[in-house]
């Protein structure tokens, strides 16, 4: 469903009303709040890795990830290897995007002016 929402499902054949009831200590051991289940309820963005070819060593930081991922979404975090720059022929950076974004492009940013 999302980051941090849950969908559990009633199968029992009982109305949600009864079961939310029998299972009320159970929510509240497990959850935070709850609350039956609305047709808006739906996940909006996704969290997808992205790889970042060609990022000169001098950009390679949180700093400029965070703004470039502005173009596509919102940063969430880096991968470990990039963060630590284990590796550096490709970044990888976790981004949120809207879900029904096809993503398949690239794009150039400016650097210094180049």
């Amino acid at each position: 469903m999302g980051d941090s929402v849950v969908l559990i499902q009633n199968k029992s054949g009982r109305t949600c009303a009864e079961v939310e009831i029998e299972m009320e200590e159970w929510l509240k051991y497990w959850f935070v709040w709850h609350r039956l289940w609305r047709e808006k309820d739906v996940c909006h963005r996704l969290k997808c890795w992205t790889r970042w070819i060609g990022v000169p060593l001098h950009a390679w930081n949180e700093r400029f990830f965070k703004i470039a991922s502005s173009k596509i979404g919102a940063f969430v975090r880096l991968d470990h290897r990039t963060k630590k720059r284990s590796r550096l022929d490709c970044a990888r950076v976790l981004v949120y995007v809207p879900f029904m974004n096809y993503m398949n492009i690239s794009f150039t940013v400016v650097i210094d002016g180049r």
